[in-house]
């Protein structure tokens, strides 16, 4: 199943949702469901523009779901991947936006291809970890256990957020930052929030 990453530019240039502390077990979603709601928000939002400003509410929630995908970058190289369950409550009045990823999935670094962004999720093995969104001050933070045995921390910050469709019908946002773990060097962190506004 292959996700084509349409709203990144071109080249490894993604963000990411953080994760605070704790690790969630990954038990709500099986792997092939993963990609069924990778594939269908890739799908409804394929020919979604960026929503007017006219058109963004001046009050009023909304919740928002979708997924997370998270990656670790070494010398500009992409050395880990990782997809989980984003969720996002939206508080229009206030232009604020929090919420949580988890339930994740350590996915193949070999089936991303970066000069195209698009990624092939044929495998993936769950693993404990999650992330949270804090719309106060625009961070994220978290960990993860990888398959590896290495839990990293993750330290970042929204790099850009935006609504698309005519109403706001779908949330995306990128964040940037560092991944930690011992015995080795800080990392460049990055990860995708794709979500769509639940009714």
């Amino acid at each position: 199943m292959r996700r084509k990453l349409g709203k990144l530019p071109a080249g490894l240039y993604l963000s990411a949702l953080s994760a605070c502390g704790g690790g969630s077990a990954p038990t709500s979603l099986s792997f092939a469901e993963m990609q069924d709601l990778v594939t269908e928000i890739d799908d409804l939002t394929e020919n979604y523009e960026r929503t007017p400003n006219a058109s963004i509410p001046s009050s009023g929630t909304a919740s928002y779901e979708g997924y997370a995908i998270l990656f670790d970058v070494i010398n500009a190289d992409l050395s880990y991947a990782a997809v989980g369950v984003a969720q996002i409550e939206v508080d229009f009045a206030h232009s604020i936006a929090s919420g949580s990823a988890s339930n994740f999935f350590e996915i193949d670094v070999d089936d991303f291809d970066s000069g195209e962004n698009e990624f092939e999720m044929g495998r993936g093995e769950a693993i404990y970890g999650s992330m949270t969104y804090n719309g106060t001050d625009d961070t994220v933070t978290g960990s993860l256990t990888k398959l590896s045995g290495e839990t990293a921390t993750y330290d970042m910050n929204v790099e850009s957020a935006a609504f698309y469709g005519p109403n706001t019908e779908e949330l995306y946002s990128r964040s940037v930052g560092t991944s930690q773990a011992a015995g080795r060097s800080d990392s460049l962190a990055r990860l995708v929030i794709d979500t769509v506004k639940k009714y």
